[in-house]
């Protein structure tokens, strides 16, 4: 129940070394809740454990709040930086399939792993768990867009 009620997050322990540097890094973590009131009912909303059993979320977050990637807040990068996203999915039931609009990750580590996967990777990182990815910014955009 303490995950199903927020009580989880993303702890970042790098290398004696340190990463290599990149011009922004992103933290992102997705959540899903189960409360006994209605969507955007007003008050206190206890958890629902039926609702969780039947995987059937009141709301998915991320980073804590609705909206919280949209709009203003919406993650931005320039043509030809790099960034690196951590995507984290605190769960406690939906997957979080993460995928980047237009571009390449040139390096993917899941599970928290020290070496990147040996392939490049465009698809989705399909996350009941934790990873991270670079990305070396080129082309006709000059916005990073996040679905």
């Amino acid at each position: 129940v303490h995950i199903a009620n927020g009580m989880y997050g993303m702890i970042l322990v790098e290398p004696p070394e340190g990463l290599k540097k990149v011009d922004r890094e992103y933290y992102l973590m997705q959540g899903d809740f189960y409360a006994v009131g209605k969507y955007r009912e007003k008050g206190n909303q206890p958890f629902d454990m039926q609702k969780a059993i039947d995987e059937k979320a009141t709301y998915v977050l991320f980073n804590g709040s609705e909206g919280s990637l949209t709009g203003d807040k919406a993650l931005r990068a320039k043509v030809g930086e790099t960034i690196r996203p951590f995507i984290g999915n605190g769960g406690p039931n939906l997957v979080s399939s993460f995928h980047m609009i237009g571009e390449v990750f040139d390096r993917v580590y899941t599970e928290g792993g020290t070496h990147p996967a040996r392939e490049r990777s465009d698809d989705s990182d399909s996350l009941g768990r934790r990873g991270m990815g670079r990305a070396a910014l080129g082309g006709a955009g000059d916005v990073l867009r996040w679905w």
